[in-house]
């Protein structure tokens, strides 16, 4: 099922300045070959931290190989490579991009009884090249020393996919792994439309299910929704909507934001697009959708533009935060601000705020254009919710980092530290902030 609200609420902006705090940057390192590889996601273990990425990122319509790079904890590079597909997949025809990645924990088939070593999932897009035939999702995994367990391409219902991608794959408390992503997706009008896709996968690479996420108006209702997936994150309830058949054990979901266009029910604020959430069950239900446009006292609500890049369980009060912009459409000049959302585990609205990141150079005070595209949030019982945001300062082609701490929901107070950090918009990048 779907419900989708209109929202109208007050919002709190803050202005920070990046430098009324300092906090010392432990390290940062730039690896592989500036304008050619690409790392596109990270995490920790307990060597330091890994990445994925790619190599000849930058070449249209080469090949293109999948990259991991093994970090310490000060970010020497401990070993880098490049994954070797397997014999079925001929790699001089496709490019692989990876988007995102996950732990996958060790498990034994139940099927087999073979045992399946720890390591990591990851999602993204892989192009046909020889021929040029579109774009698939694909998900891979690897062992914890980058060599292939299994991939899975074309993994989803074909008959009205053109070309699709994956972007986010979220591993489930039972092993087996989710991953969701976009797709062009031809409608009964003829028209090609972005739809949100997802599919389950068993530990072993068993395709469990697959689904379009379609966002098609009522009969006699004007507009036809387009859906673009940004991130998605492990649904902490363990809820279930799915009545047929009924779920045998309680597992988790996944939550999802992105950007969503020309919905009917969001006539009075535009075509879009608005920053979205939806939770799909462990079955592959769609259970709710909302739309979280923002309001203004003084821009038109039509021209008020949201995206979600980012979203992150808040356990301390069972609510989801997403992350991501804020911007005025059809205003020369109008820059991006970053835009935070909070809603309870049923998808209700319950705060938001927009930021202003604020930069003084030579004397002069000004404001960013910056927008959020990460979040971390500090689950720890019994405190109040700390967050720290990364996200990109267009303006000055740097990264900032800013933390603030939720106040009733209502006042916002930072915390510590609002910095930037300048860096070659094309290098691989990775560094550490305390």
């Amino acid at each position: 099922m779907t419900r989708n609200y209109y929202i109208h609420f007050c919002w709190w902006l803050i202005a920070i300045c990046c430098t009324s705090y300092v906090h010392a940057q432990t390290w940062q390192n730039t690896v592989g070959t500036p304008g050619t590889d690409l790392h596109w996601q990270g995490i920790a273990n307990t060597a330091g931290y890994i990445t994925v990425g790619q190599t000849d990122g930058w070449s249209a319509n080469t090949q293109t190989n999948i990259l991991l790079t093994q970090f310490d904890g000060n970010g020497n590079v401990l070993w880098s490579k490049t994954v070797s597909m397997p014999a079925s997949v001929p790699t001089t025809n496709y490019r692989f991009e990876p988007r995102d990645m996950s732990v996958a924990a060790a498990v034994t088939d139940p099927a087999t009884g073979v045992s399946i070593p720890s390591g990591y999932y990851i999602t993204g897009v892989a192009q046909n090249i020889t021929p040029n035939i579109g774009t698939n999702m694909f998900v891979l995994r690897v062992d914890g020393a980058g060599n292939v367990v299994w991939l899975r391409l074309n993994v989803l219902p074909t008959l009205s996919i053109q070309q699709s991608e994956g972007i986010a794959v979220v591993t489930l408390s039972g092993g087996d792994v989710i991953a969701v992503g976009n797709a062009r997706v031809s409608n009964n009008a003829s028209a090609t439309l972005t739809q949100v896709i997802g599919t389950r996968i068993s530990a072993a690479g068993n395709v469990l299910w697959s689904n379009i996420y379609t966002n098609v108006a009522p009969a006699g209702t004007a507009g036809t929704a387009s859906m673009l997936a940004h991130e998605a994150t492990l649904d902490a309830n363990m809820i279930s909507c799915t009545t047929t058949p009924a779920p045998t054990i309680a597992e988790n979901g996944v939550v999802v934001t992105g950007e969503i266009s020309n919905h009917w029910n969001l006539a009075n604020y535009g075509a879009g697009p608005h920053l979205f959430v939806m939770f799909i069950d462990a079955n592959g239900t769609e259970c709710w959708r909302n739309a979280y446009p923002v309001t203004s006292t003084t821009v038109p609500p039509t021209q008020m533009m949201s995206a979600g890049y980012d979203i992150a369980h808040d356990a301390v009060n069972n609510h989801y935060i997403a992350v991501g912009r804020a911007y005025i459409n059809g205003v020369a000049g109008a820059q991006n601000t970053t835009y935070i959302v909070r809603l309870n585990s049923s998808g209700v609205f319950v705060c938001g705020s927009l930021i202003n990141i604020v930069t003084t150079a030579g004397g002069t005070t000004s404001v960013a254009n910056a927008f959020a595209r990460a979040l971390v949030t500090n689950n720890i019982p019994g405190t109040l919710n700390n967050m720290v945001v990364a996200g990109l300062d267009i303006t000055s082609n740097a990264t900032y980092l800013m933390r603030y701490r939720e106040l009733m929901y209502a006042r916002k107070r930072l915390l510590g530290f609002a910095n930037t950090y300048n860096h070659p918009a094309q290098d691989p990048l990775l560094f550490r902030h305390p």
